[in-house]
């Protein structure tokens, strides 16, 4: 694997205003997307709580990853006239340590002319060291089509933890998306049938009245739980040929 060590300018003009908490366990970040939202939780459907923009300082006061992206999100406060608490993408945001970290890299090779310059093809994690064996050493996530500068690179072996997990290859992720169970944190568990078709519990519910409801976004009661087996059509119904 090729390691690139990239300066990333973006990171030093978000770094003047960012700051954090070390004797506590909140830090205060900044926000390094050109606009993001802080939403109501991690589900896909969600509300739109507050759109903040670059430079931003927020509170990061947890974090948590989605089962099943592998998406990593903070639950933070923005530092305004009226607070609001919810959650963004931490791609979206970066700490205070993480940009020290940044300018150190940089400090070390600001001598070192670019070797040449790259464009990413599909969307990937930079990290501080050459290692994938963990994400504690992840800075931010990159999208497909973000350009950088090469200035070195290093070869280092393969997690074996990857080399069962990690590939492009079509029929083996379907096969291995099928084997896994789901945790949505809309509908929670579920899986993905032969078929295809994601199965999970559904919900009869019904709306609160405002004097039922505990706080914010507690519209709803639920009446009935239906299984995911009576949810949907049966496998053996839709005539799909891949269910064998």
């Amino acid at each position: 694997m090729r390691f690139y060590k990239t300066v990333l300018s973006l990171l030093l003009l978000c770094a003047a205003s960012a700051c954090t908490t070390l004797a506590g366990k909140e830090e205060i970040g900044a926000v390094i997307a050109r606009r993001a939202q802080v939403r109501s939780s991690t589900a896909i459907v969600a509300a739109d709580l507050k759109e903040v923009v670059r430079g931003d300082e927020l509170d990061i006061l947890d974090s948590a990853t989605v089962p099943d992206t592998g998406e990593r999100w903070l639950h933070v406060r923005t530092r305004d006239a009226e607070p609001v608490e919810g959650w963004i993408e931490a791609r979206n945001v970066i700490s205070h340590d993480m940009i020290e970290r940044s300018k150190q890299l940089a400090k070390e090779d600001g001598d070192i002319p670019a070797q040449a310059s790259g464009q990413l093809r599909a969307s990937t994690n930079i990290r501080f060291t050459p290692d994938r064996s963990g994400n504690d050493n992840i800075l931010m996530k990159l999208e497909s089509g973000a350009r950088f500068d090469i200035m070195g690179w290093k070869r280092v072996p393969r997690p074996k933890s990857l080399e069962t997990t990690e590939s492009d290859d079509a029929p083996k992720v379907i096969a291995k998306m099928k084997e896994m169970p789901t945790d949505d944190p809309l509908f929670g568990k579920g899986r993905v049938r032969q078929d295809g078709r994601k199965v999970h519990d559904a919900y009869l519910v019904e709306v609160k009245k405002p004097s039922e409801s505990k706080g914010p976004w507690d519209y709803y009661k639920i009446l009935a739980t239906i299984p995911a087996d009576k949810a949907f059509r049966p496998e053996k119904e839709g005539g799909c040929p891949l269910v064998k």
